[in-house]
């Protein structure tokens, strides 16, 4: 591989016109003849030949500088082309008629696509990955929240400084008796 390919193109430009500058103001007769790839050429046809490669990247930088402008100026005008559009087209099928679909189609204007009808075994799989879905995240229903009940008594226990008694709803105050 050259040396010469392994450059980019802004780094090569610059390098193909020093090499013209350079011969153009160079008043060297060793110069004046040169064997270029086997072929004799004069120093202006030389130089010719380095500003023709010149030109190829000027024209590239120009080209991609109107591309860049053209895509910009399409992408703001976008949504007004499409509103336009619609606009003829719901026209033609007030004039035409929404369901003569073989005088439209000469007009370019083509059904909408029928909706696919999904299969059992698609279905099958949809209901699988949804119940899965809801498994993972945690999520369920108004309904499965509300059968959720708290079936034993919660229980309170408190912990700190003091003698440690239990503390039980049917316990009786210490110092009474009851009897039934």
């Amino acid at each position: 591989m050259s040396k010469a390919t392994n450059r980019s193109p802004s780094k090569f430009q610059t390098e193909l016109q020093g090499l013209a500058n350079g011969l153009s103001s160079s008043s060297s007769t060793l110069l004046s003849t040169m064997v270029v790839l086997s072929s004799s050429l004069s120093k202006a046809e030389v130089i010719a030949k380095l500003r023709s490669f010149i030109g190829l990247f000027t024209a590239v930088t120009q080209a991609r500088a109107a591309l860049v402008g053209a895509v910009a100026a399409r992408k703001a005008a976008l949504v007004t082309m499409r509103d336009f559009y619609e606009g003829v087209v719901s026209d033609v099928k007030q004039v035409i008629g929404p369901g003569n679909l073989t005088a439209l189609a000469a007009f370019g204007i083509v059904p909408p696509a029928q909706r696919k009808v999904a299969s059992p075994e698609v279905k099958a799989i949809a209901k699988a990955k949804a119940s899965a879905t809801r498994k993972a995240r945690g999520t369920m229903s108004k309904q499965a929240r509300q059968a959720i009940t708290l079936n034993p008594e919660p229980t309170l226990q408190i912990t700190g400084v003091g003698p440690a008694t239990p503390v039980s709803p049917t316990a009786s105050p210490a110092g009474t008796t009851h009897t039934p």
